[in-house]
This record gives structure tokens, sequence and C-alpha cells, in this order.
């Protein structure tokens, strides 16, 4: 009869250290992932509260841009100082992580809470200018693992007008 000796000490556990090591690092990666997707949408957010602070301070400050006027050309002033204050999508596409094309963001300029649709309309110093800016923000691990889309960011800032 052949005696079959006992596996002993390491001979019984080779390869475990292997196996333990793939688990952790896969653990590791899946939560430093998530990480790096929270701190994404963390600085996107605080972009996107800049940039509705800086066009309402825009659109409060100088409505006719000093430089620039002429006063036989009233509404072409006020043209103006819309297109400074549609500047502040550029800065916030630029700024953006990861969706540099920004699809989605939207940005609406309005007066004493209506909506300004027409660039030349009568602004005085009474009037309040917000801006509402909205983006909606899509997880780079989250959403793929998941299929869940990411938050809508937004932020809306108000500044009565200089």
């Amino acid at each position: 009869m052949i005696k079959i000796a006992p596996m002993v000490g390491k001979q019984r556990h080779r390869g475990a250290e292997t196996v333990e090591f793939m688990l952790t690092l896969l653990l590791f990666l899946l939560v430093f992932f998530l990480i790096v997707d929270a701190a994404i949408a963390l600085y996107n957010r605080g972009t996107i509260i800049n940039a509705s602070r800086e066009g309402a301070r825009q659109a409060s400050l100088f409505w006719v841009d000093p430089l620039l006027f002429d006063p036989t050309t009233p509404e072409l002033n006020q043209l103006l100082k819309r297109s400074m204050v549609d500047s502040v999508i550029n800065w916030t596409e630029s700024n953006l992580l990861i969706d540099q094309e920004a699809v989605g963001l939207t940005m609406t300029l309005r007066i004493n809470t209506v909506e300004m649709v027409n660039p030349t309309q009568h602004v005085s110093s009474t009037d309040v200018a917000s801006v509402d800016i909205s983006y909606p923000h899509s997880y780079l691990v989250i959403s793929t693992l998941s299929g869940v889309d990411g938050p809508s960011l937004a932020s809306t800032t108000a500044c009565s007008v200089e």
C-alpha cells in the first residue's frame, strides 16, 4: 500500500497570494476610479458655479460696455454686452473636464426673472440679472458599469444691475 503524505506548509497554499493580490487590486482600482469619477463631477460642478457667477457679474456690471459705447446706436451697445455674457459659455466649455464639447450645456440669461431673448432689451439699474447654467454630467466608470446617467449639474446666480 502506498502512503500519500499530506501537503504541509507552503505547498498547500501555492498561488494563494496571486489570487488575493488580484482580488485586492481589482477592489483597489474600482475604488480609485470611483473617487476619480466623484472628483471630476465636483470639479465640473465648481466650473458651472463659477461660470454662473461670472455670467451674472458680466450681466450686472455696466450693462453697456463703456469702452465700446456709441450714443448713436444704443441697441448695438446692449448687443455687445450680451455677447460678453455669452462668452461665459465658451469659458465653461473649455474648462469642463472630459467633455470638452460640453454637449447639453445650456445658459439662460434672465432680467427680473424673465428670460432675455432679445439682446437689445432695455435694462435699468433697478433690474436684477440672473444666469442659469445647467449641464448633464456623465460619469466615466459609474455610467459604464451601471448604465446610470450622472446628475444634472446646475447653478443660478443673480446680481443687481449697476
